[in-house]
């Protein structure tokens, strides 16, 4: 009897934005478990926006494109979002998921975006009659 093929799975990890959540990102994803029947690979993003693939994150390839990555979503059958950057969050997310319509793990991208802004997830959760605390924005600047 043939075993069944493992579940391919991408670990999207790192940062375009910043050294900081690209270090974060990877610590996060040096981390992950490897269960039997599932088979990982992990493609990491650089703050100067050039990507590296391996099976490792300590061991990657040379850097490639956006669309180097691109082309390679259709290997896998699922993606875990390891980013942390607001970028990653919600537009890598909403490519791989939306556009590519590989499935991420977690929440969808336009739920990302909600939870980043703070102002908006309170009138969001009051708008649903849930009880958030007084509070108003206060700009860059601002003594009042």
């Amino acid at each position: 009897m043939n075993s069944p093929k493992p579940i391919r799975v991408l670990h999207i990890a790192g940062s375009p934005e910043t050294p900081f959540y690209h270090d974060l990102s990877l610590l996060y994803a040096s981390k992950v478990l490897h269960p039997p029947g599932f088979e990982s690979f992990f493609a990491v993003v650089a703050p100067d926006k050039t990507w590296r693939f391996g099976t490792n994150p300590s061991a990657l390839s040379t850097p490639n494109s956006l669309q180097d990555f691109i082309s390679l979503l259709s290997d896998f059958d699922l993606a875990v979002n390891h980013l942390f950057c607001p970028t990653g969050v919600t537009s890598y997310r909403a490519l791989v998921e939306e556009v590519v319509g590989l499935p991420v793990v977690g929440s969808c991208a336009s739920v990302q975006a909600v939870a980043l802004d703070k102002a908006l997830t309170k009138s969001r959760l009051a708008a649903a009659g849930i009880p958030v605390v007084p509070g108003r924005v206060v700009q860059k600047g601002e003594t009042d």
